[in-house]
């Protein structure tokens, strides 16, 4: 079924639906018993083709007219609820975990960014140190030394030396900005700071593993690191995603490309602020704490799998069931088009 036939087939069940709501804006006119009864189940249609939409003509216009329609019918059916506490719940309750699986491709690519910088940063260390001396935002002398002096836990921990934050993520609000913001630009700054950061960690899990301090090492980075890092590769996501509107904006224009997918890419920057709090409350209270490495590398698997379950969670709302539908939907197009 192409984009023509598509709306051949719904156009008068969208137009319904329009009329409707344009009704329901003029506070003279009551609506009838028949359309009382038709407005719900046409705005749960409307978001499956919405779904369907987006699934099968991405970049078409279509996409943005059932978008506006389904906003529309959002607000006039259920109310402008703007920032209340209640709708920031159910974005970070269910919104959230949603875009997170529906951009999964961009955060897979922002991960593999990351850790193709960490891998380049192993290599360096083992080929080139003076290289590493230059590029590194510390003297990697120093953190050597106090090393080989059995005193990791002086340079990592939260204290005198606060060589966390400046050694491992600089400043974590600004490298996620950064991340985000940089994918105007074609996406190179965002992959730039994925792949640096990633050299950083890289280049000192070599040297305290050459050191046998890489249990430690682990220990101190990973507790807050869980969090950290999903913040980082998240943002560079929303970065990747910008990028992919400027670069290839498909049938839209390119300013109305950005426009939808910096909505999406936002909404994932934003997301990550309560990841910052969690990692720089973890940071403070629980890295320093005098607790085994075993029982800190612990708590960061519980970190990962809380992580996990979360991002999982919502699979089942109303708005993804719609969206399951629609796959079901083309795959079952598809199986049909192939026989």
């Amino acid at each position: 079924m192409n984009s023509e036939q598509f709306v051949s087939e719904h156009r008068s069940e969208w137009e319904r639906l329009e009329k409707i709501l344009t009704k329901l804006g003029k506070k003279e006119k009551s609506l009838t018993k028949e359309e009382l009864r038709d407005v719900a189940p046409l705005y749960r249609r409307a978001v499956s083709h919405l779904a369907q939409a987006q699934a099968w003509f991405p970049q078409s216009k279509l996409v943005i007219y059932l978008n506006n329609l389904v906003t529309q019918a959002q607000a006039k059916l259920y109310g402008k609820r703007g920032v209340e506490a209640r709708s920031v719940w159910r974005f970070f309750r269910q919104g959230f975990p949603r875009l997170f699986r529906e951009n999964r491709i961009w955060i897979a690519a922002s991960a593999a960014f990351l850790l193709i910088g960490f891998i380049f940063g192993i290599l360096l260390y083992q080929i080139d140190l003076s290289l590493c001396r230059e590029i590194l935002p510390m003297d990697i002398q120093t953190v050597a030394e106090g090393v080989k002096n059995d005193q990791p836990r002086n340079l990592l921990a939260p204290g005198e030396k606060p060589l966390m934050s400046s050694v491992i993520m600089i400043n974590n609000i600004k490298v996620a900005a950064l991340a985000f913001a940089l994918g105007i630009l074609f996406g190179i700054g965002t992959v730039f700071l994925l792949l640096y950061n990633g050299l950083i960690i890289g280049v000192l899990a070599a040297l305290f593993t050459e050191y046998q301090q890489g249990t430690i090492f682990w220990s101190l980075i990973l507790p807050h690191g869980v969090m950290e890092l999903t913040a980082i590769i998240l943002a560079g996501a929303g970065g990747l995603l910008v990028a992919g509107a400027v670069v290839r904006p498909g049938d839209l224009a390119r300013v109305e490309a950005l426009k939808i997918k910096g909505k999406q890419a936002f909404l994932l920057l934003a997301g990550v602020v309560p990841l910052f709090i969690a990692t720089a409350a973890i940071e403070g209270f629980f890295t320093p704490l005098p607790l085994p490495p075993v029982g800190k590398l612990a708590f960061s698997v519980l970190t990962l799998l809380g992580l996990v379950i979360y991002f999982h969670q919502g699979r089942h709302d109303p708005e993804k069931r719609s969206t399951d539908d629609a796959g079901r939907n083309r795959r079952a197009s598809e199986d049909y088009q192939s026989r």
